[in-house]
């Protein structure tokens, strides 16, 4: 009925519906409104029942659709939506990326995916377009991936940094080292990553203020400049350095810096590829976990019905896991060096 009002056929309509096929804008639209006067929705749920497809055996499962703004700095790198992606299939959903120029646009994708009956979405970083007026999304179960200046009314994914630093000051104090410094990456505007790891610098200051020096961290936006860092060393000289990643010691040995027989040094959060590479202590990027976690979750939602915006946020802290290198040995003297 739906095609026959539109002119077109009933593969169509159900490519407009479902947001695959080569459809036009214009003509998806089309379908949508009439699809909404006349009062048919796609049961993407029934329908993936229906070809008994939940073990995901084709790779067309459940729809999960990932949002994003088009101009927006990513927070997931490609392995990331990966490791999602493949989690996502072995529990019988089918993950797609979308992403959006502006409101409008928004708008449109979100009555697009409500037609489909899409039940979950994931958020990337749409900045403040979740409460735009007209945005509605009491349709769907929405999990945020993102690292923004606030919350918003979504459960949300994040690492647990506060926990990650807290426990890199205490084992570089265990290991000896009196004078640690963080050189460390600060958004702008600060977001709450930014700010969980301010607060453990000043509960390391607290807590060792008697027994080591918590040097005046070195906060760069996006690069961190040779010549700050050199002024920085030489203005604290740091035996112990906490860096934000592999940019950071890369920075260090440009300067001509040996690690660790001049600084020791560890990672707040690096891949695997990097810590391998330079041999380096820190955190690790989990890509697997992250994607097993997001699908787990997405699945616990959706048996809870928790759709739209919720009236208690909460979030989910991410642990990550230590990795020991050489580049944070104990020192000499320190009782740690003799076990």
């Amino acid at each position: 009925m739906v095609g026959e009002a539109c002119g077109c056929s009933a593969t169509t309509v159900s490519q407009a519906l479902r947001g695959t096929g080569k459809v036009s804008a214009l003509r998806r639209n089309t379908i949508i409104d009439v699809a909404q006067r006349m009062g048919y929705h796609r049961n993407a749920s029934a329908a993936v029942l229906r070809g008994h497809r939940r073990v995901n055996e084709d790779g067309h499962g459940m729809p999960v659709v990932f949002i994003e703004r088009k101009e927006a700095v990513p927070y997931l790198t490609h392995k990331i939506i990966q490791a999602i992606g493949e989690h996502a299939h072995r529990m019988g959903y089918k993950l797609e990326q979308r992403r959006y120029a502006d409101t409008a646009e928004l708008i449109a994708l979100l009555r697009e995916l409500t037609y489909r009956r899409v039940d979950v979405i994931l958020l990337g970083n749409i900045e403040g377009d979740v409460w735009a007026e007209g945005v509605d999304w009491s349709p769907f179960v929405v999990l945020g991936i993102w690292r923004f200046g606030y919350s918003y009314p979504f459960h949300a994914i994040r690492y647990n940094y506060f926990q990650a630093l807290r426990q890199l000051f205490a084992r570089s104090y265990e290991l000896g080292y009196k004078r640690i410094g963080l050189v460390c990456l600060l958004h702008e505007p600060v977001i709450l990553d930014d700010a969980s790891r301010q607060a453990a610098v000043d509960e390391a200051n607290r807590l060792y203020k008697d027994r080591a020096h918590i040097l005046p961290p070195l906060y760069y936006q996006s690069y961190l400049g040779a010549e700050r860092l050199a002024e920085w060393l030489k203005a604290n000289n740091p035996d112990m350095i906490i860096g934000f990643n592999s940019g950071v010691y890369n920075a260090m040995k440009s300067l001509g810096k040996r690690i660790p027989e001049d600084y020791a040094y560890c990672s707040l959060l690096d891949t695997a590829e990097n810590q391998a590479a330079i041999r380096s202590t820190g955190f690790l990027v989990e890509h697997d976990k992250i994607g097993g976690l997001v699908v787990t979750l997405i699945d616990a939602f959706l048996r809870q019905n928790r759709r739209g915006m919720l009236e208690f946020v909460t979030e989910t802290l991410m642990t990550m896991k230590f990795l020991q290198g050489e580049t944070m040995p104990a020192k000499t003297g320190c009782p740690m060096a003799e076990t």
